[in-house]
């Protein structure tokens, strides 16, 4: 290529472009996200990222009617300058070389996703089948738009429609075709209606059928901004027409999509039914549901499968089969693809399939392999290449520092030490494991030893307690492994004891006069009535106290003291209630919240009380069904010779209970557990093994030793003292592998891959960020990745803790679409581990502000050491985000037959991946070095955040089964935090402690010259 041509590329590859349009794309995607609360799917997509250009409205991140917004680039603009951009760049930059194989393959499987994403935009079309079983069909609707059909019926097996497009259904137009029997004049035309009574007050225009025709009213509302076939807000449009036929005037008409029966207008001897309906587009082939199946899971509406059976009939190809279809496995016909999209909740009979033709299907598969090969050769050749550099800095350190035992000296640094530090070159905290002398002292061996074995003694004593038996004077314990159905899983008494009080009270036991009671007691208490002196219902707000009339200087009551002011609470809480469901109820309104939140904790307790209605009585014959105890005493009642077995000593063990019989109670628990045993055999060793991990609580305990490490770390660090570093490495090591056994018995329980909602997300960033850090220290061995994993894993810890009073039942069966261990184990461990290892490299790059603000132990060295752990984890980040978003993508494809339907969970996974990108692409172009890095990536930890709970947040998308918004304001407040932090690190640099201290020691100004390499 000529010098010129490249001179006039050049602008066009730079990668200052490229970051400015990937922060482009991250503006456009998280408008668009916020934009899905109050618009359609559809509607969005064509407005921001199916658009040359877009409007951006203030009020869309504010939340309030703030006039204002501002124009910006939309998609398509976007795609097509970041294919300028990578084709230019390669042009220009890149040759092509086994070294350059990795980024030029990631770059192809970007390419290909763009214009992927393109041509689906462009070529992709779909439709939807709503069958009852025996029901044929041989079109496909687009509720997108609507027509007006006019049938005309010459024999008995043909008929010819004529139909008039939603554009000419213009109010005051008139309609004329030749092929029409009669003139169409559109009186009035409702793009989007309700049905109303006739009595009903109603404001705005009204349209009633006339005399004669099936009445029907309906009132003209506004038009959502878009339908989707996932949508539940689909426009409904109705119209008043007069038809007129050879200048005689036929009549009136109401013709709406909520009609049941279409108007028949009779023209001479002819009868034309008329109808508006939804846009059919006709196939060459014919479908007939033979059978529809939807299961669900036992005492929910959890639906567990649905499925449809079908017959596939085409003459023209001599095709005529049946066909399972169900989620996740879709059918594959001629370019198109059936998937189980839904049912009608009002009838079991009734399916709806989406139809889906896309042309380019294909490209994102080929994308993912060509991508991750190019990610995996790219990131591996800069590990090897790092590693090496690691091994040859060890062996010439090794040789200069040939029997130092110095480790880590950090905080404070004397000026004799810093001095000689930069004399001898790198300080032995930034030292490679391999420079380490192998000579330990005595305390280098009984420190760790010590500390690893008081943690082996403590968790064998937890162990311990775990698996006695509470013998005196009743057997809890037995009591709490018996099964019960509840959330459509059975689980211990135990677990529905402990969920239930930590959604009421936060807490997995009671007080009761000062003293902690265990969770089964006052389970047990509450089934037979003896509940009264527990005061497990707390309330703090002082406007709810108020309002209902209780004492405000309590905080906790019973539940009589709440039945006792019923007439007055009802009311407050429907209220509460009815401003939810009408969305009216502010984001700030603390008081409807907690008034919900009580209604939650009231509904949580009166089930529980309403002992009959509990799932209690298991299986213990062959072919039986768990049941309700009130359907059981209803057949024992009946039928007393074949009396559900389970029932008997499931009310005598009770009424021991009721009695103080204690004795009698453990010994009708022990042989009761001894039948359900031996009927339900491991399904009732996987109840009492979930029983035994409650008890054993080993993620509380992983909280505790995180807190461990984290002070011997620091301890280390302050005291200069090597044997801390390395007990507190040791400890990380004995937790990680406790924390690790934690996950795979919530797997044995579940029969899943680690992660399935949000609580059990938060359990697994805190083992693979600790996993990530534990390497870091093990390359290092320098503490800060000790530190790290004691910090992420902590706070993962914790907000998992959060989530779990939340969510009461942790290890709820999945939804349909979700019930799939291949994805589980493929798609969500990929995204989860970007998550983590996106927290890992901000929490690294607070480390480094932190330490170099505060602190003197911020040396050039250290600067270098945490630069290199936050840039391996970024691109770390960068490899699993970017592979877990594409494979997510295929799952939606195998799902619903949308590769990519910028969902707001969608959305916020690629935000990720662009904001690592831009991070990685602006320190390569020079635009940001050390600190610039180090900034960045703390604002990653605002972008994950986002994408894990912001996005859940919203309520709306298909991925919203996380929905929760009581968190909203400690995401607000972390957001800040990080904001801040980023803040306060653009403090000149020569004012950092740390950097002030090192040109003081090394001699002055002069020393501050390297300095701009960490800006």
């Amino acid at each position: 290529m000529n010098s010129s041509w490249k001179r006039f590329l050049k602008p066009f590859a730079s990668l200052t472009l490229t970051v400015v349009l990937l922060a482009s794309a991250m503006v456009v995607i998280f408008a668009g996200t916020w934009a899905q609360k109050d618009a359609d799917t559809w509607a969005v997509q064509k407005q921001f990222f199916h658009s040359w250009y877009c409007w951006i409205d203030i009020k869309l991140f504010l939340r309030r009617p703030v006039p204002g917004g501002f124009p910006f680039v939309g998609g398509y603009f976007l795609i097509t300058a970041l294919l300028i951009n990578l084709l230019a760049a390669h042009t220009v930059r890149f040759k092509l070389t086994w070294k350059r194989a990795g980024i030029i393959l990631i770059h192809l499987g970007l390419i290909m996703l763009l214009v992927g994403e393109a041509l689906t935009s462009l070529l992709a079309s779909e439709g939807q089948m709503t069958l009852a079983e025996g029901q044929a069909m041989n079109f496909k609707t687009d509720i997108r738009a609507v027509e007006l059909a006019v049938t005309d019926s010459p024999s008995t097996d043909h008929e010819t429609v004529t139909v008039v497009p939603e554009r000419k259904l213009t109010s005051g137009k008139q309609v004329q075709d030749a092929k029409l029997p009669f003139e169409i004049q559109v009186d009035d035309y409702l793009p989007n209606s309700r049905q109303i009574g006739p009595v009903e007050p109603a404001n705005g225009a009204v349209l009633t059928a006339e005399a004669g025709q099936d009445p029907l009213r309906v009132l003209a509302i506004p038009l959502y901004t878009g339908a989707s076939s996932d949508s539940e807000k689909v426009n409904m449009p109705s119209a008043k027409v007069t038809l007129t036929a050879g200048g005689k005037r036929l009549g009136s008409y109401l013709v709406s999509l909520w009609s049941e029966r279409p108007p028949q207008v009779r023209v001479g001897e002819k009868v034309y039914p008329i109808e508006l309906r939804f846009k059919r587009l006709y196939t060459p082939y014919t479908v007939q549901l033979l059978k529809f199946t939807h299961e669900k899971y036992i005492g929910t509406d959890t639906a567990k499968n649905f499925a449809s059976r079908i017959r596939l009939i085409d003459p023209p190809r001599k095709v005529d089969r049946e066909v399972l279809i169900w989620m996740n496995h879709p059918l594959r016909y001629e370019g198109e693809t059936f998937y189980q999209q839904g049912f009608d909740p009002r009838n079991s009979r009734v399916t709806t399939l989406q139809i889906v033709r896309n042309p380019s299907w294909l490209m994102p598969y080929a994308a993912l392999i060509i991508a991750v090969v190019g990610l995996v050769l790219q990131f591996g050749n800069q590990l090897l290449t790092f590693l090496e550099r690691q091994l040859r800095a060890g062996a010439s350190q090794a040789i200069g520092a040939a029997g130092s035992l110095v480790a880590f000296p950090v905080m404070p640094a004397k000026a004799a030490g810093v001095a000689r530090s930069a004399a001898n070159g790198p300080s032995p905290r930034s030292m490679p494991l391999l420079s380490r002398s192998r000579e330990y002292g005595l305390w280098d061996r009984l420190i760790p030893w010590g500390v690893g074995i008081t943690f082996v003694i403590v968790v064998i004593s937890s162990l311990r307690l775990a698996t006695m038996r509470q013998q005196a004077p009743y057997n809890l314990t037995a009591f709490g492994q018996l099964p019960v159905m509840a959330e459509g899983r059975a689980v211990p008494l135990d677990t529905l004891a402990r969920t239930s009080l930590k959604i009421i009270r936060a807490r997995e036991s009671a007080l009761v006069d000062g003293k902690s009671v265990p969770a089964t007691q006052w389970l047990l208490d509450v089934l037979t009535g003896n509940d009264e002196h527990y005061a497990v219902f707390r309330i703090d707000n002082q406007d709810v106290l108020s309002s209902i009339g209780l004492d405000p200087g309590e905080k906790f009551f019973t539940f009589s003291q709440l039945l006792a002011h019923k007439e007055t609470l009802q009311p407050l809480m429907d209220q509460a209630r009815e401003a939810q469901q009408s969305g009216t109820m502010k984001p700030d309104d603390v008081y409807q919240k907690k008034m919900l939140e009580l209604m939650e904790h009231l509904n949580v307790y009166i089930k529980l009380r309403q002992f009959g209605d509990l799932i209690m009585v298991p299986p213990l014959k062959d072919g039986a069904d768990w049941q309700t105890v009130s359907s059981a005493v209803a057949k024992k009642k009946a039928d007393p010779a074949h009396a559900p077995p389970a029932l008997t000593p499931l009310m005598t063990m009770l009424d021991d209970y009721v009695h103080a019989k204690p004795d009698a109670f453990n010994t009708t628990v022990g042989e009761y557990r001894g039948q359900v045993e031996q009927a339900l055999g491991w399904g009732q060793k996987k109840v009492e093994f979930e029983a035994f991990f409650n008890r054993f609580d080993p993620f509380t305990l992983c909280v505790f030793s995180y807190v461990v490490v984290f002070l011997l770390a620091v301890a280390s660090w302050l005291a200069n003292a090597r044997p801390l570093t390395r007990a507190a490495f040791v400890l990380l090591g004995l937790t990680f592998l406790l924390h690790t056994f934690g996950l795979l018995c919530r797997i044995i329980i579940q029969g899943r891959p680690p992660v399935t909602n949000l609580y059990s997300s938060a359990i697994f960033i805190a083992w693979g960020g600790v996993a990530l850090a534990a390497v870091l220290e093990l390359i290092f061995r320098n503490g800060i990745g000790s530190v790290a994993a004691a910090l992420i894993g902590m706070a993962s810890l914790l907000i998992a803790q959060g989530l779990a009073i939340s969510e009461g039942d942790t290890m709820k069966p999945l939804q349909a679409v979700l019930a799939t261990n291949f994805w589980l184990s493929t798609h969500v461990i990929a995204i989860t581990l970007g998550y983590a290892s996106t927290f890992l490299a901000g929490l690294l790059a607070i480390i480094y502000i932190v330490l170099g603000l505060c602190t003197t132990a911020l040396d050039p060295a250290m600067r270098k050491t945490l630069s290199r752990m936050t840039y391996g984890i970024i691109c770390f980040a960068l490899l699993f985000s970017f592979v877990g978003t594409i494979l997510g993508g295929i799952w939606a494809d195998q799902s619903w037959g949308r590769f990519w339907g910028w969902d707001p969970k969608e959305n916020g996974a690629v935000l990720i991946v662009l904001w690592n990108a831009i991070i990685l692409h602006a320190r390569w172009g020079g635009l940001v070095r050390e600190r610039g890095l180090m900034i960045l990536a703390v604002f990653g930890n605002v972008v994950t955040s986002w994408s894990w709970f912001g996005t859940n947040m919203l309520g709306v998308g298909l991925h919203a089964y996380g929905f929760m918004d009581a968190a909203f304001p400690i995401l607000l407040g972390f957001v800040a935090s990080q904001l801040v932090i980023m803040g306060v690190a653009n403090i000149p640099f020569n004012q950092w402690r740390s950097v002030a201290e090192h040109a003081r020691v090394s001699g002055g100004a002069g020393a501050l010259r390297g300095t701009p390499a960490a800006v």
